[in-house]
């Protein structure tokens, strides 16, 4: 038997909005348009940049053909999110330069 993995909150909004992004037929720019809208309201509620960077990261990862599409929908929304998920790479720890 497998061992289920427990997701928090965040994470289970990100897979539901990039499900949504990846694999929802539909217009690209309407899909778009509610990813945007998603991910503000996710921003909203739980206002945790890096650890949604970090949930949007691991479903980029599984879809590596719209990496750069998520990271721009990204930026176009709130560039601190990737600046977040940036820095934590640079600096898993916390420790700075």
């Amino acid at each position: 038997m497998v061992a289920k993995i427990n997701r928090g909150p965040i994470s289970k909004c990100v897979k539901k909005l990039c499900g949504n992004l990846y694999f929802v037929n539909g217009d690209e720019a309407e899909k778009e348009s509610e990813f945007k809208k998603g991910l503000k309201i996710i921003i909203q509620d739980h206002g945790v940049y890096l650890n949604i960077a970090k949930s949007l990261e691991s479903y980029a990862n599984k879809n590596p053909e719209e990496h750069a599409r998520l990271w721009r929908l990204v930026d176009e929304v709130d560039p601190g999110i990737k600046k977040a998920w940036e820095y934590y790479r640079k600096h898993p720890w916390g420790i700075s330069d």
